[in-house]
């Protein structure tokens, strides 16, 4: 079994990539899905984050941790956003690991792992290949704008500011995937490397 990881800056498009590579067969684990799961309400990391921040990040009614308030209070202090990295990243990783081995358990030729922070955390040492979706800024801006309007340019920049920057994460990639163009010019890469990956994992 061949395992992908599939990561980029924010706004890059990266599940763009992945959701393309599951079209043509590939088991995608989204971390970002796994991260919106174990925050359900009443389960153990919901109580966690209640208990550290408080009932100010719950939206009321469905009891939901509302990620906007907790985005908005932990981009405003490193030290929390370190600390609800603590609370979130390794119930992720293990959920991962899970997944990927029950992947590997139903033999699963390629498995794609989509991780905004796959290198920040460390998860990209589990990969055996690690692709970056690479964008502009301008390009970034202009997606991020359009798809969450209610993220005005100074928290964009301000969120950008704890991510790894995109050029220190190309130290850690082994394939670039270049999403400044329209969707085709993306899908023709996507699907090239697929067959070149399936191709090499068949190889004894």
């Amino acid at each position: 079994m061949l395992i992908i990881g599939v990561t980029g800056v924010i706004g890059s498009g990266k599940s763009t990539v992945s959701e393309m590579f599951a079209k043509l067969g590939a088991r995608v684990i989204d971390a970002d899905k796994i991260a919106h799961k174990l925050m359900a309400p009443y389960g153990s990391i919901w109580w966690s984050l209640i208990e550290y921040y408080g009932q100010g990040i719950i939206r009321f009614g469905p009891d939901t941790i509302d990620r906007s308030r907790l985005g908005n209070f932990v981009f405003n202090d490193s030290f929390q956003l370190v600390k609800l990295n603590s609370l979130l990243h390794p119930p992720i990783i293990e959920e991962i690991k899970k997944q990927v081995k029950c992947s590997s358990e139903k033999k699963r030729k390629i498995v794609v792992v989509d991780a905004p922070l796959l290198i920040e955390t460390g998860l990209h040492k589990y990969m055996d290949v690690v692709i970056l979706v690479v964008v502009e800024e301008k390009v970034q801006i202009e997606r991020l704008g359009k798809r969450s309007p209610e993220l005005l340019l100074n928290k964009i920049n301000q969120r950008k500011k704890y991510q790894m920057r995109q050029k220190e994460k190309v130290e850690f990639a082994d394939v670039i995937v270049d999403n400044n163009g329209d969707l085709e010019h993306t899908q023709n890469q996507v699907v090239t490397l697929f067959h070149k990956l399936t191709k090499e994992s068949t190889k004894c």
